[in-house]
């Protein structure tokens, strides 16, 4: 520190000689704001640098100074130079109140957007790269009226909201992944008419589902549904199959009108008891009529 000084030109008798504290580095370098310690309460002033080792001190630095007067005084020395540099702030300030700001020390520097009530609006923080933008009150819009507007990440891309999350569009939306080559494995698209859902498999579970469609079409290899209880409420109901296997425990069926069996031949085998009974029976063979019992009771 003495070397220092006396690098320095030789000043002559002064009115103050002692430490001060830096408040405020000057953009042009040339002076300094500083704050003198006094008997009854702290003076802050201007001086200028005597000494071409401005750049090695920061905001909240010790220097010694030395004037004619304290209004008029010099920057000869650096009091601190090999300590551990404070926090330092640079700010520019809108006319509309609006500022950016530069804080913090040369490892940790963030640079801070603030609205002019001086809510924090966007923050970059160099030390860790991460950018936030913060929106206390109002709105937040990406508006690209000629363009688009590309969200690209590398990791996770994630949407939170407090209420709902509204994805609209004119012409379509559609949600997809792909593989390592950029081939579409499974999608989601939405048309103006129009939704369709691709994937290699597909896996629906609710506790409870309401399902209205006009018209169903199903194409398919192979259908397989496990239901405890199903009721089927409809007007009409055609089958073509080439074949068509049932296997129940019970079957019981109630026709109010007609039940009409159409079929070129007809077998039906009763392992046990065969009960058939009718107000009026009528069995009329074009050819032949067989009975063949062990006995066989008429009346």
């Amino acid at each position: 520190m003495l070397d220092l000084i006396k690098e320095q030109a030789v000043i002559p008798k002064n009115s103050y000689l002692g430490p001060a504290e830096i408040l405020e580095m000057h953009e042009g370098g040339g002076f300094v704001r500083i704050r003198v310690p006094g008997s009854d309460e702290n003076h802050e002033v201007w001086a200028r640098w005597a000494i071409p080792y401005a750049h090695e001190t920061k905001r909240g630095g010790k220097v010694l100074v030395a004037g004619q007067a304290i209004d008029e005084l010099y920057v000869i020395g650096l009091l601190d130079i090999d300590r551990t540099p404070v926090a330092e702030t640079q700010r520019v300030v809108l006319k509309s109140g609006a500022s950016a700001t530069v804080a913090g020390g040369p490892n940790a520097e963030k640079l801070q957007l603030r609205s002019k009530e001086g809510d924090l609006v966007i923050e970059y923080d160099a030390e860790t790269a991460k950018t936030r933008i913060h929106v206390g009150k109002g709105d937040l819009e990406f508006v690209a009226k000629e363009g688009n507007i590309n969200f690209i990440s590398g990791q996770n891309i994630r949407f939170s909201s407090g209420q709902e999350i509204e994805l609209r569009s004119i012409l379509g939306i559609r949600l997809a992944t792909i593989d390592a080559i950029g081939k579409i494995l499974s999608s989601l698209t939405l048309r103006s008419r129009r939704l369709k859902m691709t994937s290699p498999e597909v896996a629906i579970a609710a506790q409870r589902s309401e399902i209205k469609i006009e018209e169903t079409k199903y194409l398919g290899g192979k259908l397989s549904i496990t239901i405890r209880h199903a009721r089927f409420i409809t007007g009409k109901i055609e089958i073509f199959a080439n074949d068509v296997l049932q296997r129940a425990k019970n079957i019981y069926t109630t026709v109010e009108g007609l039940s009409q069996l159409t079929a070129q031949r007809m077998k039906t085998l009763i392992y046990s008891t065969y009960h058939f009974r009718s107000q009026k029976a009528f069995l009329k063979a074009e050819e032949d009529f067989k009975v063949n019992a062990e006995k066989i009771h008429l009346g």
